[in-house]
């Protein structure tokens, strides 16, 4: 066995439990923010929309959009 290997199975056997928890209450929060993001995703190109580039701040928002809806579920899919 390599070190890397050791050092990763150490570290799969010694893992807390409460980080499980946070990576599972983080997961769901980010969903959230991605559906609350679709909901009001006027507010948010209007909030993007200060950069002076409309078309980069829709594609901005849309990419916050998909990112968070995306990867909440992706933080939790590891627990």
């Amino acid at each position: 066995m390599s070190v890397i290997t050791k050092i990763e199975d150490w570290g799969n056997a010694h893992r807390p439990g409460f980080l499980d928890l946070f990576r599972i209450v983080l997961g769901i929060f980010i969903t959230y923010k991605g559906f609350s993001f679709l909901g009001n995703l006027e507010e948010l190109k209007l909030t993007l929309n200060g950069m002076n580039m409309s078309f980069l701040a829709v594609s901005i928002a849309h990419y916050v959009v998909f990112a968070h809806v995306l990867c909440g579920p992706l933080i939790c899919s590891d627990c």
